[in-house]
């Protein structure tokens, strides 16, 4: 899940958020599964209506469920989505972190769908 807000300048938004994100583990590894909180600030560009791209960067504190293995590293966002009827919002987007139990980084790509309200 996430949470996020922005203060709007024209068609571009700053944006921030926080998050929790759970992968599973495979069958036999010992540290179970990955808990990924990640901080995140970042900027939407409205393009034409209601398509915009985006880009975020921020903390990602995590943790495995079987295991003392903890850490913290700068996450990233990229993607872009449309909202709808300027109620529901739909997205696409690559995130990539480094794990506290290896050097490589990790890769994933989320479709999110959620209520955008506007105060």
């Amino acid at each position: 899940g996430e949470f996020g807000g922005g203060l709007g300048l024209g068609k571009t938004i700053l944006t921030g958020s926080i998050g929790y994100q759970l992968f599973s583990s495979r069958p036999g590894v010992a540290a179970g599964n990955l808990r990924i909180v990640p901080v995140k600030v970042g900027v939407r560009r409205y393009l034409v209506g209601s398509i915009f791209l985006q880009a975020h960067g921020g903390i990602a504190t995590q943790s495995y469920a079987h295991s003392g293995t903890k850490g913290s590293s700068f996450v990233y966002e990229l993607g872009g989505g449309l909202k709808i009827l300027k109620l529901l919002e739909v997205q696409l987007t690559t995130n990539s972190w480094k794990q506290p139990a290896s050097t490589a980084r990790s890769n994933a790509w989320f479709l999110k769908a959620g209520w955008s309200l506007r105060l």
